[in-house]
């Protein structure tokens, strides 16, 4: 028996006195009720005993079977199809609709370890996304006050049975008022961002709402679990510790500014990275343990940075105690974990390069074409009948190496009805860069033959109205050694599935002077590396990589 045969099989039970849109709910709860061995009446005996043998075999071995089980849930729903006949079916995108991921047990021990450390006189304690209850289950005992607030009723109704001496509600913890005072606010807050494809729109009114309400947080297309870090704040009394598990876009996205900024004004005690996707329900990426004290940081303050490969790797390592001034950077304030110091040496000396200039002063960037009803549109292998005009087509980023172009033989359509963006046709005829997208580290090739791309390559044009760039002496930069190794320190990107280039970050980066003989220096190798054989491209990179740190006086 798997989880949609033991959900059907109680939706059978139970449909005769539940509507169809209530079944899906009740079905839920009873599961999670056949834990403690309670089934209801009206159930085979053999599909009963069965149920009980894969209830039994869900429980061993799980720290927390009530959790998982809840979240197996969220992903699937009892429907009728159009005879009448019951079934389960998959919901693929049901945890981005939610928000709601399982936390393992290992991060909740972890995290109430370290908020009950930094402050042990704690009395109370409140999650404010309790979810099935991971946190105040593990936190009985710890705290003589706890407080769990979830809009789900059968969450709240899991929680219940789990931690009986909790006072819990339910209850929109972003819009329903709720007293503040807390010692301590702990949780895993849902991840629903408003732009998302699967996720939800939330509904008009309670956007408008949220982004009133949270002004500071609520940032383009919003995501919730910045406004949890603010709500969770307001929680707190003065002094008080929040610590939450949260996706790492907020360190360096551009739209998390905001939440960043938020953060600063109080005394962030912990930025743990994960790089590891541990996530038993759904892909959620690298997390990030935040832990911050409701009180104004100190002129000396040092965060504890870790960066854990494994979420194993949590409790083995101390952490490594950064200066505030070096883990914050650039105007929009992004968070830089750099527990390595002779990484944050190299980022220093590139960053205090006497004279240098951001690459946004030479070169901007334009995105690809985007068809007006589909890429395959524009495609000259999937429409030969088109009229055209037509242009040579970098169709995927495998496309672009390291100063070398490898046309895999596409063509585009340009006539301006198929265009719906990308479409100013002299930046890709006249001399640019060619940039991948998808990459943890910069591969970029000088054109100067008009090739077109979609939206999956960026280019780099020159800026105007600042100083004119010798395009190969720029490629030469981006694609060296130093800087990707600057570019990488700063992204965390290193590792993650589908990683893209951040074009803002890329924009800041520090070009060093750039005297006369060493510019045509670069500018020649990077010539004579365009066209080499494979067996002298790389002793052509060592000088380049060679010539770029004695430009940024690293050697």
């Amino acid at each position: 028996m798997e989880i949609e045969q033991a959900m059907l099989v109680l939706a059978r039970a139970l449909s005769p006195g539940h509507t169809d849109e209530r079944l899906t709910e009740a079905v839920r709860t009873v599961l999670l009720e056949g834990l403690t061995g309670r089934l209801p009446a009206g159930i085979p005996d053999s599909e009963a005993a069965a149920l009980r043998d894969w209830l039994a075999r869900e429980q061993a071995g799980r720290a927390d079977p009530a959790g998982a089980l809840y979240q197996q849930m969220l992903g699937r729903a009892v429907v009728r199809d159009k005879a009448g006949t019951l079934a389960v079916q998959r919901q693929r995108r049901a945890h981005r609709a939610t928000g709601a991921y399982y936390t393992g047990d290992l991060v909740v021990r972890y995290l109430l370890d370290r908020v009950g450390a930094l402050l042990p006189g704690a009395v109370s304690l409140i999650d404010p996304a309790c979810g099935s209850g991971a946190f105040l289950e593990a936190a009985r005992g710890r705290f003589a006050r706890l407080v769990g607030l979830d809009a789900d009723p059968t969450a709240i109704e899991i929680c219940r049975s789990r931690v009986p001496e909790a006072a819990l509600h339910v209850a929109d913890a972003l819009l329903d008022p709720f007293p503040g005072g807390y010692d301590l606010c702990v949780g895993n807050p849902p991840y629903i961002s408003s732009g998302l494809r699967g996720a939800p729109n939330h509904q008009r009114e309670r956007l408008t709402e949220l982004r009133r309400r949270y002004p500071r947080t609520a940032e383009y297309k919003l995501n919730t679990y910045p406004l949890f870090v603010e709500r969770g704040l307001e929680l707190l009394r003065d002094g008080g510790v929040l610590g939450f598990i949260l996706p790492d876009s907020f360190l360096s996205g551009r739209y998390f500014a905001g939440t960043r900024r938020l953060l600063l004004n109080y005394a962030i005690q912990e930025l743990a990275l994960i790089c590891e996707d541990f996530w038993e329900h759904g892909r959620v990426g690298q997390s990030v343990i935040l832990i911050v004290r409701k009180s104004p940081a100190p002129p000396d303050h040092t965060i504890c940075v870790k960066v854990c490969a494994r979420v194993d790797d949590l409790d083995r390592s101390n952490g490594v105690a950064v200066p505030l001034d070096e883990v914050v950077w650039g105007p929009l304030q992004r968070l830089r974990l750099l527990p390595d110091p002779d990484m944050r040496g190299f980022v220093r000396r590139i960053e205090g390069m006497h004279g240098s200039m951001p690459l946004g002063r030479f070169l901007t960037t334009y995105s690809g074409l985007i068809g007006r009803r589909g890429q395959d549109t524009l495609l000259r292998t999937l429409n030969p009948g088109l009229a055209g005009p037509w242009g040579l087509l970098l169709r995927s980023g495998r496309e672009i190496d390291r100063y070398r172009l490898n046309w895999a033989g596409e063509e585009v359509c340009l006539a301006p009805d198929r265009i719906k963006s990308g479409g100013n046709l002299a930046y890709y005829r006249n001399p640019k860069l060619m940039l991948r997208q998808t990459a943890d580290s910069l591969r970029a090739v000088y054109d100067d033959q008009g090739y077109f791309c979609l939206n999956n390559i960026h280019l780099l044009v020159p800026a105007g109205g600042g100083p004119e760039p010798d395009l190969r002496v720029m490629l030469g930069l981006i694609n060296s050694g130093p800087f990707n190794r600057y570019y990488r320190a700063l992204t965390m990107e290193a590792g993650r599935l589908y990683p893209q280039v951040d074009l803002d970050l890329l924009a800041t980066i520090p070009v060093p002077p750039l005297p006369g003989v060493e510019r045509d220096r670069l500018a020649g190798l990077v010539r004579t590396r365009e066209k080499a054989a494979p067996e002298e491209a790389a002793l052509l990179e060592q000088e380049i990589d060679e010539l770029v740190e004695r430009l940024y006086g690293l050697d």
